[in-house]
């Protein structure tokens, strides 16, 4: 059967435009594993979402809450002939960073990371719902949007945020190293990566590069590339530039293959993402 996408739908905010909010209803279709830059927080409104996140599958329920941090391996699937219906919004790690700081009264800027990735919580719940009404309601006070922004912001952080700990020994060794290509790579995202200079970059010899890479992030280095690839064309969509120029900008050999990877993992394509913006 094929992927059904009946809606996607983004919600300007008059708070922040660096956190962006959805409204998505789905049928028959699965995302691939990928990752995101910003943080996710997803409320599930009708249906039922299976997704793989800390290396364990999850089923999020109607009044569930998923919460994935940046960087962080995960996918989705709308069971067969099921509507799920969900709504989420995305915010970038340096927003999250201020109100962190603001609500502990704290200046260092620690890496924050999202302790669970499915919770129920009724009342952070009910506070999302309501700020995704009121964002859609004609007349929205710009004074009360923020009292509810800041109100619901301020309640999943203080339930659900802790600092970012750092990892086992192992995974330390190579973080340094790996952390040089992964800002090559975003540097350097539209032109052609070749292993061999990838490898020279990291100082990591080609087999062993492969095998870290995916050990440290959990999916493969091409696809790690392809994903930020599809992350950057997002950028590049809201600010109105030609999907003809985002391929060519971005590496992709022709419009047609950029298009098929990011319906993939987007769940719409270029073009729909694009006039969900107008």
């Amino acid at each position: 059967m094929s992927p059904t996408v009946f809606d996607i739908s983004n919600i300007k905010s008059p708070v922040s435009e660096q956190v962006s909010f959805y409204k998505c209803r789905y049928s028959n279709f699965s995302y691939p594993r990928h990752f995101h830059e910003e943080y996710l927080v997803e409320i599930v409104i009708k249906g039922k979402n299976k997704f793989y996140c800390n290396g364990k599958n999850v089923w999020a329920q109607p009044g569930n809450i998923v919460l994935i941090n940046p960087g962080e391996i995960h996918d989705g699937t709308a069971p067969k002939d099921e509507v799920l219906e969900y709504k989420v919004f995305y915010v970038e790690p340096a927003v999250l960073h201020e109100l962190f700081c603001e609500q502990y009264n704290s200046q260092a800027l620690s890496s924050i990371n999202f302790s669970q990735c499915l919770v129920n919580d009724a009342l952070l719940f009910q506070k999302i719902n309501i700020y995704f009404d009121k964002l859609q309601q004609e007349h929205t006070d710009s004074l009360e949007a923020s009292e509810f922004y800041y109100e619901m912001m301020a309640c999943l952080m203080s339930r659900y945020s802790t600092l970012r700990t750092v990892g086992g020994k192992s995974s330390l060794y190579y973080q340094s190293n790996l952390d040089t290509l992964k800002e090559y790579i975003n540097d350097n995202i539209g032109d052609k990566l070749l292993l061999k200079d990838l490898s020279r970059i990291s100082a990591i010899s080609p087999f062993h590069l492969l095998r870290i890479f995916t050990c440290n992030t959990g999916i493969t280095l091409h696809k790690y590339i392809t994903v930020k690839r599809i992350e950057r064309s997002k950028q590049m969509l809201r600010s109105k530039q030609q999907i003809g120029d985002i391929s060519n900008t971005l590496g992709f050999s022709d419009q047609s293959h950029f298009t098929r990877h990011f319906k993939k993992m987007v769940g719409t394509t270029p073009a729909e993402f694009q006039r969900s913006f107008a």
